[in-house]
């Protein structure tokens, strides 16, 4: 289609396309149309004889449920499962327990290189994403998930990233929620097979935010470790917090989620 005059290109060929990215997002589909909107708009300008095609594509990609968060059951049987080094997405499961207690925005994480971990410090640094207040920001690592960054820091020595496909390449996060955080949503039987998007990988930063909420963790030093700039508190407020401040308030969710799996964690 991409050299075909915008005139012969049919209903049928644009929502084929539509159909065709269906398993991304509603949202996703959603640009897409207003794209195509705008391609028709333009091609009026023109005078070229154009039918806006845009109202009538059907969308059904599915809609976003980012907001929605774990429940503490689920948090405790991905947690096991993630100990036990077997099956197919145990090292997976390690992975959502790392979103889910650091809140990095899935996208930060798979950025992350081994040389933004310090494990002396008890600390990842990242370079952060979509917001100002996310950028260069420092994130205390809570002792349940410390032997799981340990170990995907090892696993695949070769590789500069933390997060590594089973091969060892960087991971593209687009593969890795289509390929094994759904499948492990599944076998986990977290998300039905009626709704097998009914949680997705950012459903992990508003679980972490939600956990610090019940543990009591200061809301504005949780502005800080999340990277969310909360209007109704003052940038001079939280910016001077030091690491071991954070690190004493992490320290709380960890309670909490030893709480929740039933397994102590030592917080020295």
């Amino acid at each position: 289609m991409a050299n075909r005059p915008a005139s012969s290109i049919t209903l049928e060929e644009y929502q084929f396309v539509m159909d065709s990215i269906a398993e991304k997002s509603y949202s996703k589909q959603q640009k897409l149309r207003q794209l195509i909107s705008q391609l028709a708009q333009y091609t009026e300008i023109c005078r070229l004889n154009v039918v806006n095609y845009a109202p009538f594509l059907i969308l059904d990609g599915y809609r976003s449920k980012s907001r929605l968060i774990f429940s503490d059951e689920e948090i405790k049987r991905l947690f096991f499962y993630s100990q036990t080094a077997q099956g197919p997405y145990w090292e997976d499961a390690q992975i959502v327990m790392v979103l889910m207690l650091t809140g990095l925005r899935p996208e930060e994480l798979f950025n992350v290189k081994k040389s933004d971990v310090d494990m002396t410090a008890r600390c990842i640094h990242t370079a952060g994403s979509k917001t100002e207040a996310g950028r260069n920001r420092t994130v205390p690592i809570a002792q349940p998930i410390k032997q799981m960054i340990l170990y995907l820091m090892l696993r695949h020595p070769q590789s500069p990233y933390l997060i590594t496909s089973p091969t060892g390449c960087r991971c593209n996060l687009s593969n890795w929620r289509k390929r094994r955080f759904f499948p492990l949503m599944w076998e986990m039987g977290i998300n039905p097979p009626d709704d097998p998007h009914r949680l997705v990988p950012y459903c992990c930063r508003h679980t972490y935010a939600s956990l610090a909420k019940r543990a009591g963790v200061d809301t504005g030093v949780l502005c800080k470790m999340i990277g969310h700039a909360d209007p109704k508190i003052t940038e001079d407020y939280y910016i001077h917090e030091t690491l071991e401040e954070m690190q004493r308030e992490v320290d709380k969710v960890t309670r909490l989620t030893a709480s929740i799996t039933g397994v102590q964690s030592r917080t020295a």
